[in-house]
């Protein structure tokens, strides 16, 4: 069961499972699953091969969105603890755009409902709303949350969205932070561009899906009662 697992999420692109074999199976097929997918596996100890689909959708629904808010506040504290200690981390609108166009970002960290403002030059150097005196030369730019997200891909760096960030755990940097990198040999954004070109473009599969609501596919039938569920996870890797 865990090898047909393994190959049905190579093959449909799956990136978690939720494996539920009662009591009994439970953990034995998560230690059977190869060690990056037994990593991320959540674990129910019901049998939900016995419930009907709808049923079997809205736990899985709910689990999966469970687990990728736990995953988001760790990051958020991760974030939150680099910035107040070796700096390693940009907090804000003005500080995650300085070091985008410096190309220094690994992981941004964002709120997709908050519409950011600024202005991009005409090299394509961002600039936030309040940099007044930088953008002289620069227009501004309604789309600045998609210029961010797209300078981030551009790059090669990671991108998560988080719903809340700029009323919860990230509010006092108005829902916007990265973990910064060190820089890789270039030294400016257009460099970077084409260094991690083509890292970036396996970063564009799966750009924006802060919308999409995680949804779990027809439950495979499994021996001694044992079902394995699979579904997609919403970080841009």
């Amino acid at each position: 069961m865990a090898a047909e697992a393994s190959r049905l999420a190579r093959k449909r692109g799956w990136e978690q499972i939720l494996v539920s074999g009662g009591e009994q199976h439970t953990d034995s097929l998560v230690a059977a699953l190869p060690p990056a997918m037994r990593a991320t596996a959540l674990r129910d100890h019901r049998v939900l091969v016995r419930l009907d689909l709808a049923t079997v959708e809205a736990i899985v629904t709910e689990r999966v969105r469970a687990a990728h808010a736990e995953l988001e506040n760790v990051l958020i504290g991760k974030v939150r603890e680099q910035a107040h200690g070796a700096g390693a981390a940009a907090l804000g609108l003005s500080e995650v755009v300085g070091a985008l166009n410096q190309a220094r970002v690994a992981h941004l960290v964002y709120d997709p409902f908050v519409r950011y403002r600024g202005s991009v030059a005409e090299d394509g150097t961002l600039y936030a709303d309040d940099e007044i005196a930088l953008r002289a030369a620069s227009t501004a730019d309604l789309r600045l949350t998609e210029r961010i997200v797209e300078r981030a891909l551009a790059t090669g760096a990671r991108v998560t969205p988080v719903e809340g960030a700029a009323a919860d755990g990230l509010a006092e940097a108005d829902g916007i932070a990265a973990v910064l990198g060190w820089e890789s040999g270039a030294t400016n954004w257009h460099a970077a561009a084409n260094i991690g070109g083509a890292r970036s473009r396996r970063h564009r599969r799966t750009t924006h899906e802060h919308h999409a609501s995680t949804k779990c596919p027809r439950a495979e039938q499994a021996p001694c009662g044992a079902e394995t569920t699979l579904s997609r996870g919403r970080e841009m890797r």
